[in-house]
């Protein structure tokens, strides 16, 4: 059994808007929010998909890093930020970047060798005692996400919404 339930509702995920200096800047914040302020390891870590043309100018880039966080045997988190943008080659322009920012938890439960006469017993935990703790897990992964977007905005300047 897999259940998988966005810690950003009602939307889906933040989207953040940035026109200004040094754009790319937001790769290395990233990896710094996600290493400092919300203390992930290089193993829970991800970056899944990294591109620059380097052949047009302003430059553009597109990206997503994922950050881990294992809460228990049941459950993780993820939070997955995807960001494109533009970065001039002259640095006294301005570039821009969108950035989404995407939370999630994840509980897989392997009903495999339960005996049929024990599943209704297991769901009864679930629902009754431990779907407090996931929405405790949610409530952590909600504010992981916003201390983060926080640091972004004072780092480039950001007006709060």
């Amino acid at each position: 059994m897999k259940i998988k339930t966005n810690a950003l509702v009602p939307q889906n995920f933040i989207e953040l808007n940035y026109k200004g200096p040094n754009p790319f800047g937001i790769y290395s914040l990233i990896y710094n929010i996600m290493k400092n302020l919300w203390k992930r390891k290089g193993a829970d870590i991800f970056e899944d998909d990294f591109r620059w043309d380097n052949t047009s100018d302003p430059r553009d880039f597109y990206f997503i890093i994922r950050a881990r966080f294992k809460y228990d045997r049941w459950s993780k988190g993820w939070i997955k930020i995807e960001v494109k943008g533009s970065h001039p080659s002259d640095p006294t322009n301005n570039g821009n970047f969108t950035l989404k920012i995407y939370a999630f938890l994840e509980t897989e439960i392997s009903l495999k060798g339960l005996d049929k006469f024990l599943t209704p017993f297991l769901n009864f935990y679930l629902f009754s005692f431990y779907n407090k703790q996931r929405r405790d897990y949610l409530d952590d992964l909600k504010k992981n996400v916003l201390l983060g977007i926080e640091k972004i905005k004072k780092e480039f300047k950001m007006e709060s919404e």
